[in-house]
């Protein structure tokens, strides 16, 4: 009876351990996904040669990145609904924030 209590006990910390650091990994994903989206949405019609000029989160403080999209401004100049839908928007913009100019690691990488 008692190695039955220890054994169910080990298998719960094991379980909320390994759901754990899955909630840890959970952002570090969304922000690798948000890079992703960025660099093929976004550059799409931003970069080099291309319709709109090069961007990278570096061009603007985390504030200016968040009311840029709030107020609808890319809307003024090319509506991006079509591209790319609102949980893809939601994840770019927090990989924007993150790696803004005044983030502690912005990221100057441009889209090619």
């Amino acid at each position: 009876m008692e190695m039955n209590l220890r054994s169910r006990t080990l298998r719960r910390k094991i379980i909320f351990a390994g759901l754990g650091l899955a909630l840890l990994m959970l952002p570090s994903q969304c922000l690798a996904d948000g890079k992703q989206i960025f660099l093929d949405k976004c550059g799409s019609c931003h970069g080099t040669g291309k319709e709109a000029a090069s961007i990278n989160p570096a061009n603007m403080a985390s504030s200016q990145w968040a009311n840029y999209f709030k107020r609808h401004k890319h809307q003024r100049k090319k509506d991006i609904s079509g591209l790319i839908s609102d949980a893809e928007l939601q994840q770019t913009l927090q990989y924007l924030m993150q790696n803004a100019a005044d983030s502690d690691y912005p990221e100057i990488a441009a889209i090619p």
